[in-house]
């Protein structure tokens, strides 16, 4: 090939060969001198392929040309540029050459003078669409050869400061997607605690709003819990008629078994501030989407009280003072109500707001205030004020009982609900006549009118252990703290749990466990 060249000058562009295809894709060759050879030959100034073959050849020239090169084939090869077949031809900037049909393809490239040995992004990207475009496979192995190629084609062939800012932005990304997946979690985790709060304050609402009746619901629950204690009074009647020591035994029992009616608050323990409920602009409370009155920390709205009721029963008195037993569930509710577990696990505390009984017979309220709970039973102390003079006293018995051995079981189970089906139609009407009858009114109506008693169920023990005694005597929701009592009237176990799923069982803590606290409180009272 004998084709004279231009001389380079020192503000001659530089040029370069990108390989598109075959075994050096992706690289870039700067070309430098006034004649260049291109071949497999290995001794050609620019190779297309690594593998030499046997008759390896030098297939074209590139002479200088000013600012670019003109590719000359050399005789007996044909080269292509752009798609068209040609012997000579005069480059310019991004020209796509074959040298020779199915040759790895080239394109060349004029570069400013003095311009750095990389390539942009943009023609990054230009060489992986064309290397694509170029190929012969099918559209998914061509779809994952830009996928990998454009990353690798960034991460290689770009300036080491756009590499650098990749890296860090990489790196930055990880973190910020770590972070971002940790406060996701959290923020999961927080939205599951508040939804479990929401759903717990939601069901206390309910449990609170079931303790009012409204006139529609009296007659209805007249019938509905009627039936329900209809076996159990049969069997108080029963019992009396076959046995009048147990009929004594329950008559003075009763005397000295308290219903129990309190109410809580929660207080957030930074603040000190109640949850109370939220009011409008007309002192009216706000309702949620499900209904529920709105609670808030903040305004002058009512304070959101839980309501509940329990059983007591009175004991010996001490220095201090008369004495109620019951369980420490009772007199510490929101310890164990599931419910409440959400709202005091975001920093609420569970507050007694009011908590008083009412003897059989009676019509007047007794004040009772947490004496002692124990920290190893469910059970607590009450102190009273305002117990008549002549109320009777439980005392626990020294015995431990035995499997076969038969009991009795007091207590105020279903609570006000319970109190108010025993009653007699005038009493409903009464109710009735009213607009709505509240948690506390009904209480002091039921105890004006004597119309408060225990119900007695009797049993026998089937199983007793150093912390529990179970027995079958039937009771419910309500009798917690009521005493469970032998045959000869002496306190041997406090009712504390419902075992439905063993046929009706009950539950109860020993008698020790009270004597116990009871020690405790005339040591140090």
């Amino acid at each position: 090939m004998s084709v004279p060249a231009q001389p380079l000058t020192d503000a001659h562009p530089i040029a370069g060969l990108v390989h598109l295809s075959g075994a050096r894709r992706g690289t870039t060759q700067r070309l430098a001198g006034e004649f260049l050879t291109i071949g497999t030959a290995s001794e050609a100034d620019v190779v297309f392929i690594d593998r030499y073959e046997e008759e390896a050849t030098i297939r074209a020239g590139l002479v200088a040309r000013g600012t670019t090169y003109e590719l000359v084939a050399e005789p007996g090869f044909t080269v292509w540029v752009n798609g068209k077949e040609t012997e000579k031809m005069l480059l310019a900037s991004d020209d796509i050459i074959e040298i020779g049909r199915g040759a790895p393809a080239l394109r060349f490239r004029i570069y400013p003078p003095g311009s750095p040995a990389y390539k942009t992004i943009s023609e990054a990207v230009s060489d992986c669409v064309e290397s694509v475009r170029l190929s012969d496979d099918n559209l998914l192995k061509q779809t994952s050869m830009l996928a990998v190629g454009v990353p690798r084609e960034l991460a290689t062939q770009t300036s080491i400061v756009f590499r650098m800012a990749v890296t860090v932005a990489l790196v930055g990304l990880a973190i910020s997607t770590t972070l971002l997946a940790s406060r996701s979690a959290s923020l999961e985790r927080r939205l599951s605690e508040e939804l479990a709060r929401v759903a717990g304050l939601s069901r206390l609402i309910e449990q609170s709003a079931d303790q009012t009746l409204d006139v529609e619901d009296i007659e209805a629950l007249r019938a509905e819990i009627a039936a329900r204690l209809e076996e159990a009074s049969g069997r108080i009647g029963e019992l009396e008629a076959r046995s009048v020591a147990v009929a004594r035994i329950v008559a003075e029992a009763s005397n000295a078994t308290v219903f129990l009616q309190g109410s809580y608050a929660f207080r957030d323990v930074d603040s000190g501030r109640r949850l109370r409920v939220m009011l409008n602009a007309a002192g009216e409370p706000i309702r949620n989407a499900i209904g529920h009155p709105a609670l808030t920390l903040e305004g002058d709205g009512p304070v959101f009280e839980v309501q509940y009721t329990g059983t007591g029963f009175v004991v010996d008195s001490v220095a201090t003072g008369d004495l109620i037993v019951t369980n420490r569930h009772v007199a510490l509710p929101w310890e164990f109500d599931e419910n409440a577990r959400g709202i005091l696990q975001r920093g609420f505390e569970g507050v007694p707001v009011r908590l008083r009984g009412f003897l059989p017979g009676s019509a007047t309220e007794i004040v009772v205030s947490l004496s002692r709970a124990s920290e190893s039973a469910d059970l607590a102390l009450l102190r009273a004020s305002g117990l008549p003079a002549s109320v009777g006293r439980l005392t626990f018995s020294d015995r431990v009982p035995n499997a076969g051995d038969g009991i009795v079981v007091l207590g105020y189970p279903l609570g006000i609900r319970a109190l108010v089906a025993r009653t007699d139609p005038a009493f409903l009407e009464g109710l009735a006549g009213e607009d709505a009858v509240g948690f506390w009114e009904v209480a002091d109506r039921l105890s004006r009118e004597g119309r408060i008693a225990p119900l007695a169920t009797r049993g026998i023990v089937g199983q007793v252990t150093p912390t529990t005694i179970v027995y079958d005597a039937e009771t419910t929701s309500g009798g917690s703290g009521g005493p469970v009592l032998d045959l000869e009237g002496r306190v041997v176990a406090i009712n504390a749990a419902i075992l439905p799923q063993f046929g009706g069982s009950n539950m109860g803590v020993p008698a020790s466990e009270g004597v116990a606290l009871l020690e405790l409180e005339r040591d140090d009272p």
